[in-house]
C-alpha cells in the first residue's frame, strides 16, 4: 500500500490599489493498494483528491472590504483495475473509475440574503458579492476488454474485443444574492435599501443534465485495421436532486 499526501504552499496575492488579498489553500493527496491475488491475477485501488480554498478570489481596486468572494473546488478520483492473464495468449482487464468534483462560489460573508452594489459611476462592487453558485460535476466510467494474441498469423498480431461505458453528470445552481444586483450612481452608500424597481433580477438558475456514452470496439491486426461502433449519446432526464450543496 502506498499512502502520499502533498499540501501546496499557500500563496497570497494583493493587486494593486486593493483592499482585498487574494489566498489560495490547496492539497493533493493519493492513497493506493495493490494485491497480487496470483502470478496471474492483479487487483489494485486508487482514490485522490484535490480540494482547494480560494478566500477573496476577485480580490482588486473595484471591490470592497466587504464584496468579496470565495471559492471552494476539488473533488476525488476513486479508480480500480484488474488484470488477469488467462494463458500465454489471452489477457483480460477490467477498469471502473468515480471522478466525484465540484465548484462552489459565494460571498466572503456567507450572506446569500445580502444584495450586492454597484456603482455604475465609479464601476466599484460593495455592501457583499453579488453572486452565488454550487455546482456538482461528476463522472463515472468502465471499460473491460478480452486480448487475443496470436504469434502465427501471418506474423504476431493482438485481437481485441471491448466495452466501454461512460456517464458525466453535471448539477448547478446560480443566482444573484438578495435576489438581485443593485446597480447606481454616487448617491448609493452602503446600508441603503435596494430599490427592486432598479434590481438586475435574476431568478435561481438551475441546471442538470446526463449524457450516457457506451461504445463497443473490436479491433482486430496490432497496426492495421480497426472496426468501431458509432457511440449513442442520449440526454435522457434524471430524478437525482440538483446540486447536493445547493440552498433552497
Amino acid at each position: 500500500m502506498v499512502l502520499r499526501l502533498d499540501r501546496d504552499s499557500l500563496s497570497q496575492r494583493t493587486p494593486t490599489g486593493s483592499v482585498l488579498t487574494r489566498e489560495f489553500d490547496g492539497n493533493d493527496w493519493i492513497a493506493k493498494l495493490t494485491w497480487q491475488a496470483a502470478d496471474s491475477l492483479r487487483v489494485s485501488a486508487k482514490v485522490s483528491g484535490d480540494p482547494a480554498e480560494i478566500s477573496n478570489r476577485n480580490a482588486s481596486e473595484d471591490v470592497g472590504a466587504d464584496a468579496g468572494s470565495r471559492t471552494d473546488q476539488g473533488g476525488q478520483i476513486y479508480q480500480a483495475e484488474l488484470n488477469w492473464v488467462a494463458s500465454d495468449s489471452v489477457l483480460f482487464s477490467l477498469q471502473a473509475g468515480l471522478n466525484d468534483g465540484y465548484l462552489d462560489s459565494y460571498p466572503m460573508s456567507g450572506d446569500l440574503t445580502l444584495s450586492g452594489y454597484h456603482n455604475e459611476e465609479t464601476d466599484f462592487y460593495f455592501n457583499n458579492y453579488y453572486n452565488a453558485q454550487y455546482s456538482e460535476r461528476d463522472s463515472t466510467q468502465a471499460k473491460t476488454a478480452l486480448s487475443y494474441f496470436a504469434e502465427d498469423l501471418l506474423g504476431p498480431h493482438e485481437f481485441k474485443v471491448g466495452v466501454e461505458y461512460r456517464e458525466l453528470y453535471y448539477s448547478g445552481n446560480n443566482f444573484y444574492t438578495g435576489g438581485g444586483l443593485y446597480e447606481g450612481d454616487d448617491r448609493v452608500r452602503p446600508g441603503d435599501q435596494p430599490d427592486r424597481a432598479r434590481l438586475r433580477d435574476l431568478r435561481p438558475r438551475q441546471r442538470r443534465w446526463v449524457d450516457h456514452n457506451l461504445t463497443a470496439d473490436i479491433a482486430a491486426w496490432r497496426r492495421g485495421w480497426r472496426r468501431a461502433r458509432p457511440s449513442a449519446t442520449s440526454l435522457p432526464t434524471t430524478s437525482r436532486t440538483p446540486g447536493g450543496r445547493c440552498p433552497t
